[in-house]
């Protein structure tokens, strides 16, 4: 299966508004479903693989994201570090047999799920943060 997803950059800002993946609770995860893990400014897709008998701790697997150079729109000019890229990041994602496998756990304290202190929502989305 591959989706696609659309992020706009404006300048240095990263605005996820319209598309941002929203929050979920344990009774709303399966097997099957992609999740998003967020990281500073870079965030990667994972599917759900396996799900424990009470929702609150699931198994998930890094998915294949692969830049479709086609139908992005980045630009590099001076600035930053060593360059600034803005524009639009379209990604092919799909299922990876492969990817790297780890637990997301649900935090009542925080009514979220995280996984190694990173969190997690529903909706399996890519970005790539060029900026840094």
């Amino acid at each position: 299966m591959t989706t696609e997803l659309q992020i706009k950059q404006a300048h240095h800002f990263f605005n996820l508004d319209d598309v941002a993946p929203k929050s979920f609770n344990p009774a709303d995860i399966k097997v099957g479903q992609g999740v998003t893990l967020h990281g500073w400014s870079d965030s990667d897709p994972y599917e759900i693989i396996a799900v424990s008998k009470t929702g609150r701790q699931a198994t998930i697997r890094e998915m294949k994201a692969t830049l479709n150079r086609d139908k992005s729109t980045l630009v590099q000019t001076v600035g930053g570090f060593a360059a600034h890229t803005s524009g639009e990041q379209v990604w092919d994602i799909e299922s990876d047999e492969d990817g790297y496998v780890r637990k997301m756990n649900w935090s009542n304290k925080n009514q979220r799920f995280t996984s190694n202190g990173k969190n997690v929502s529903l909706g399996a989305f890519k970005h790539y943060d060029y900026n840094f």
